[in-house]
């Protein structure tokens, strides 16, 4: 593989996300058809080859990506037409080598002339049917965040919320960047129902049943904050009860409000935990609104 090869690949792909998806960067191709552009153009003024080798190397390196075993998206169409172009790009590599102020000939300028062409015809069509699509943003989220790390809305106290939580914030975030909002509100409740089961811990809480009704009854039995439990049972009752049927679904509004409650639900039980601790970290415990850390 060419040198140079590993810096395109960190550029056209970020890497695998945990469903599969890929987010692709589509700069490197129109890198592509400026170094290829450049390339032709310099052939066919007479130029020395050490006046572009740079470009031709980046032709190459960026080649021999696309036609790798683990490229993703594989090249299907242009693939033929790609190992050609890459096989008279590698011969005025080799005439580089043996004298980088030579002038590439006619003949190589035609080969490299009709390789680019038909390359070129073939990418546009391979292009066309990349199964590439845009996610339109969701309120005011960032498309990005949602799709690649949707648990980072909980800053700087991310490290004292259960996995479990973070993974389900990260699915629901995923559920409301691709429009399935019904499942958004699945998985937020979720990481709730997760950060409430730490609360119940933290201030000793024993329900009688495992449902939120009966967390909610427990946690009014102890010292937890009264507006968290609160805010908590208005969760329950006006979301999450009725989430849990299938005749009921959720529309975009309704799974950004449930999101942005529950986000702000599971905040202020990181807050609330952290005062049942002997040296509480005044910074997280003041996430607690003033007058909300009741006796």
């Amino acid at each position: 593989m060419t040198p140079g090869t590993t810096r395109f690949h960190a550029i056209w792909l970020s890497g695998p996300l945990e469903d599969g998806v890929q987010h692709v960067n589509g700069y490197p191709a129109f890198g592509l058809a400026k170094w290829l552009e450049a390339c032709f153009i310099l052939l066919r003024d007479k130029a020395p080859l050490n006046t572009f080798s740079e470009m031709v190397n980046s032709a190459a390196a960026f080649l021999d990506l696309l036609l790798h075993k683990d490229n993703t998206p594989p090249l299907d169409v242009s693939r033929e037409s790609a190992i050609a172009l890459r096989a008279v790009i590698q011969k005025i590599q080799d005439l580089y080598v043996s004298d980088p102020t030579t002038i590439a000939d006619e003949t190589t300028f035609q080969q490299f002339s009709w390789a680019f062409m038909a390359f070129d015809n073939a990418f546009l069509l391979e292009l066309g049917r990349l199964p590439v699509f845009y996610v339109t943003q969701k309120g005011v989220f960032d498309t990005r965040y949602l799709i690649l790390d949707a648990a980072a809305v909980y800053h700087s106290y991310r490290d004292l919320l259960p996995q479990e939580a973070q993974k389900d914030t990260n699915e629901a975030g995923k559920c409301l960047a691709f429009n399935l909002p019904t499942a958004a509100g699945f998985h937020i409740a979720r990481a709730t129902e997760t950060m409430i089961e730490k609360e119940m811990k933290a201030f000793q809480a024993t329900p009688h049943q495992n449902n939120w009704g009966a967390y909610v009854e427990a946690l009014r039995r102890t010292r937890a904050n009264p507006k968290v439990i609160r805010v908590i049972d208005q969760i329950r009752e006006l979301h999450r009860n009725p989430l849990i049927h299938p005749e009921v679904t959720l529309a975009l509004p309704e799974a950004i409000t449930l999101w942005s409650i529950c986000t702000s639900a599971i905040q202020a039980m990181v807050a609330d935990i952290e005062t049942t601790k002997a040296h509480p970290d005044a910074t997280i415990s003041a996430m607690l609104p003033p007058g909300q850390q009741d006796p």
